[in-house]
């Protein structure tokens, strides 16, 4: 497995084609689905699907092969998914956790990489597996810790929200020209931030709550010039205003 995933990393560059490695990458997703009988190696086959990934996110560095990055990235969550489904009772509880987490970090570097390293700007094509990547993470990490953990929901939000506004402010900072990129990561942690409150929280000072965080969300937006928090800020309202609506005023 580990030849094969080499074998079609070098041919790939060689020949300087993404057909080569979609092929291959086909090719190798499919092979633990050929071979394994009747074993059921979970464990087996995340490492397995970490070791392709790993080849992508090398081939990442080198070329702009997006299609590439598509292919892995679904086809690695969606059998993920499938895998937690199966393992109903959550028996590999921590080895689904460090892998979960692991896939996310390789299709964070592997969808920034190039463009961060050859300094080109992020575009939507990009953000878009970098946003999607967030919210898998977050289900993948909301469905284990509920088998296990109870009421941990609103600590993953909370910590989403953090993590994701620290790297937002980072960015901005760090690469003032990557905008883009900085408003993504503004973006996943505005919504996550929004969305901690009413698994914290309950009834109207949810609402209160929301007012003042739009509040805060239009005045930032304002002073800093910051399209994105305007936005937002409206949204928000937009947002609370129909919860004012239809559920506050019927309780």
């Amino acid at each position: 497995m580990l030849a094969l995933t080499l074998f079609t990393v070098y041919n790939a560059l060689k020949y300087n084609r993404a057909e080569i490695a979609m092929l291959g990458l086909v090719g190798a997703y499919g092979i633990p689905f050929f071979v394994r009988g009747e074993s059921e190696n979970i464990t087996g086959l995340f490492s397995y699907m970490l070791l392709i990934n790993l080849g992508v996110l090398f081939l990442s560095f080198k070329k702009y092969w997006l299609s590439l990055n598509y292919l892995s990235f679904f086809t690695t969550w969606i059998i993920y998914f499938c895998c937690l489904y199966l393992d109903g009772e959550a028996q590999l509880y921590r080895t689904e956790i460090l892998f979960a987490l692991a896939f996310y970090m390789v299709f964070l570097l592997s969808s920034l990489g190039f463009k961060l390293y050859r300094k080109y700007e992020i575009q939507y094509s990009d953000s878009l597996v970098l946003i999607l990547n967030a919210a898998f993470l977050y289900a993948a990490l909301r469905i284990l810790f509920s088998k296990k953990e109870a009421g941990i929901g609103s600590l993953i939000t909370l910590v989403f929200a953090i993590v994701y506004l620290m790297a937002a402010v980072l960015f901005r900072k760090i690469t003032p020209q990557q905008k883009f990129l900085s408003n993504t990561l503004f973006s996943v942690g505005i919504v996550a931030l929004a969305a901690f409150f009413p698994l914290k929280f309950d009834g109207f000072s949810i609402t209160i709550i929301w007012v003042i965080m739009a509040v805060a969300l239009f005045v930032s937006g304002m002073y800093g010039k910051v399209k994105l928090f305007r936005f937002s800020a409206m949204f928000l309202f937009a947002f609370t205003i129909l919860k004012l609506l239809l559920i506050d005023s019927s309780s």
